[in-house]
């Protein structure tokens, strides 16, 4: 019985992501540095529009999901009819920046 409650306690605190990137904004964001860090998104993130000048990249936490990845595109609502500046994979060390009006969010398959 105890060992269920162990398990139990496990299982909740294993994330409910699949892949997480985080969204860098500072001086120089193209460099991509963790200081400059607004925020973060996973699949279960709505489309999150109106951005520039930003570096995208895979979260230091994340183990990595090659069946998910973060799309960038122009349009103002993630529509799959928008042009795409750029899919990032969810591979640890990917980065990308986006100096372009852009809106993005991570879709997994």
């Amino acid at each position: 019985m105890k060992a269920a409650v162990v398990f139990a306690a496990l299982a909740v605190t294993v994330s409910a992501y699949r892949c997480k990137f985080d969204r860098i904004k500072d001086q120089f964001p193209q460099l991509c540095s963790d200081s400059g860090k607004v925020g973060d998104q996973t699949e279960s993130d709505k489309c999150s529009s109106k951005h520039s000048n930003s570096c995208y990249k895979v979260h230091h936490g994340t183990p990595g999901d090659a069946n998910c990845k973060l799309y960038i595109t122009a349009g103002k609502g993630c529509d799959a009819d928008d042009e795409v500046y750029a899919v990032v994979p969810c591979t640890p060390g990917m980065s990308h920046y986006e100096p372009r009006e852009h809106s993005y969010v991570v879709r997994c398959t």
